[in-house]
């Protein structure tokens, strides 16, 4: 069964920087000509191969490689029969404090798929799925395996009860793991049950079961935890529109009145399919929430120190509005990212000036991107 592992043998008895220690077997069962060779204590001569029928863990440039990092030492005093170097395995190396689990820790009633279909009965999704995971099920290697902060990724999500199990389980230990799910969007058949009432798509019925867990997780606990997500879906760019990205410079003719709404799919609106790569690109991530920023009548969005200008309808009462705060430090902001086919020309001309031009001194980077 899981349980935590005893690390009271981990010590540092020689104040290794590398912090606490044990004594590791450096030989393996499987090997070659390249990980059998003899290794020489350089203080007493002793000369030491692996065991019969093994090999080291290592090459000989391995072997130098953790001598000199300290990870294998030699002794300057030994027994006959012992071997003259340590193998040293770290603490800090540990992946996980957890023991392994047992062949038979997934055997009790608890885990099996009957109950999984209980809870989506539970939430009236139980006729959409057959053979389900159940919470418990996923919670339980959830815990065994992460930490309190942890990101969960699932590349099948199915029913989603990744999801549910990373809610359920923040609320009861105050945790703030977050989840990624990916799940394509395979086509639900015109007789099942699910298409029926309305679900077009597996993805559909698992963003509505995070919906309804969330609701019955908050009822049920009252817990302080983040019970939203964000959806992404990944779309195929038309040639013709990189067309006009590559070339907008050349061929001015290519461009079009909206340069945001040809990004428009049917999942999201193209300002927003911008903004999530550009946040993703300066490593604010997907989960992060941008807020909208009012300038004289353009709404910006703000994350941290960066402002992003996408939508197109920036006018220079905007600018000057925006120069205003900044030179007064209504507005901290160390970068403005724009997205430059939706500015027209002499507004971005404007701001570049008035940006290098600040009367406080202050510097604000100005990054264009297209």
């Amino acid at each position: 069964m899981g349980g935590v592992k005893d690390l009271s043998n981990y010590k540092n008895p020689d104040n290794d920087p590398n912090g606490p220690w044990v004594s590791a077997d450096p030989s393996a069962k499987s090997g070659g000509d390249t990980t059998f060779f003899p290794v020489q204590n350089p203080y007493t001569g002793k000369v030491d191969f692996p065991p019969k029928g093994m090999f080291w863990r290592f090459s000989k440039n391995t072997i130098q490689k953790h001598i000199d990092e300290g990870k294998i030492c030699f002794k300057k005093e030994h027994k006959e029969n012992e071997r003259g170097f340590i193998y040293k395995r770290y603490l800090k190396d540990l992946k996980t404090s957890k023991k392994t689990f047992d062949s038979l820790a997934f055997s009790e009633n608890l885990y099996m798929n009957q109950v999984a279909t209980k809870e989506l009965l539970s939430m009236e999704l139980g006729e959409y799925f057959t053979y389900p995971k159940g919470v418990e099920f996923i919670k339980k290697i959830i815990e065994h395996s992460s930490d309190k902060d942890s990101i969960i990724l699932d590349f099948f999500s199915g029913s989603a009860t990744t999801a549910h199990a990373v809610m359920q389980l923040n609320a009861e230990d105050g945790g703030n793991r977050k989840y990624i799910l990916v799940q394509l969007p395979e086509q639900i058949k015109e007789d099942k049950p699910a298409y029926k009432a309305g679900y077009k798509t597996i993805d559909e019925i698992g963003r509505e079961r995070i919906r309804r867990a969330a609701k019955k997780i908050r009822e049920e606990t009252n817990a302080d935890i983040d019970y939203g997500f964000k959806t992404y879906s990944l779309e195929n760019v038309d040639k013709e529109i990189l067309t006009r990205l590559d070339y907008f410079d050349d061929n001015p003719k290519l461009l079009v009145d909206d340069m945001v709404g040809i990004f428009d799919t049917e999942n999201a609106k193209g300002k927003d399919a911008i903004l999530s790569t550009y946040l993703a690109l300066d490593g604010y991530g997907l989960s992060v929430n941008a807020q909208s920023y009012k300038l004289n009548n353009f709404v910006a969005k703000k994350v941290d120190n960066s402002l992003y200008i996408i939508d197109q309808g920036l006018k220079s009462t905007d600018v000057m509005e925006l120069i205003r705060r900044i030179e007064s430090l209504e507005l901290d902001i160390t970068r403005i990212v724009v997205y430059a086919n939706s500015i027209d020309f002499s507004v971005m001309n404007e701001l570049k000036k008035n940006l290098s031009n600040l009367r406080n001194n202050k510097t604000v980077e100005l990054i264009e991107r297209y």
